[in-house]
């Protein structure tokens, strides 16, 4: 993630000449729609998640730009995932709610409206989104599952700097895991659920070469 946030940065500051390229830096809110986990009494805290993206565009035209953007995601305040223990089997199940995220799409926006200071438009995205949780056992450490992902966003540009979008990222999954934890002598499993981004975004335009 942060080899391509460097190199969408250096296309945007050697493109002098072009004209056409524009890059973005934003910061969103939301949430994930998923599965709810199937562990018995064990409810994860929820917290607010929070996006932070860059994107570069190129403009083919008055109405069409195409890009590249970066994303990554998490809860805004670090809640512990619940889990449940099983002295039978000396194994804790632990809840795959929430995990954090990182994104890489290849994006298309078209421009329904050619207003001189609001500008609507509708985007659509095509790449991977990788969930990953942190630390599962002391062997094993973060683990994470990339899954192709697509996304749809409708939004405003405002006065060409602006942008004020609603941005969904649909297609990922989370990891699954299974194994031995030799910190709390303990078995671990964590089960992969389907999750869903969708975010409130601001973003403002950085460069324009």
């Amino acid at each position: 993630m942060k080899k391509l946030t460097i190199l969408l940065l250096f296309i945007s500051t050697t493109c002098f000449s072009q004209k056409k390229f524009t890059t973005y830096v934003g910061l969103g809110m939301g949430g994930v729609l998923e599965n709810k986990n199937q562990i018995p009494n064990c409810t994860s805290k929820t917290s607010i998640r929070v996006t932070g993206f860059i994107s570069q565009y190129y403009k083919v035209n008055d109405k069409i730009s195409i890009g590249l953007q970066a994303l990554t995601s998490g809860d805004l305040i670090g809640t512990g995932k619940c889990s449940q223990y099983n002295a039978t089997t000396n194994t804790r199940t632990v809840s795959s709610n929430s995990t954090t995220a990182n994104s890489i799409l290849l994006r298309g926006r078209y421009f329904l409206s050619h207003g001189t200071i609001i500008k609507t438009y509708f985007d659509m995205g095509v790449g991977t989104t990788s969930y990953s949780y942190g630390s599962i056992t002391a062997e094993q450490g973060r683990i994470s599952k990339t899954s192709l992902a697509f996304s749809t966003e409708i939004g405003l540009e405002i006065a060409d700097k602006l942008n004020i979008a609603y941005v969904g990222i649909f297609g990922g999954k989370t990891p699954s895991f299974t194994g031995f934890d030799s910190f709390s002598n303990e078995n671990k499993v964590l089960q992969s659920i389907r999750s869903q981004q969708m975010y409130l975004t601001v973003g403002y335009r950085l460069f324009q070469f």
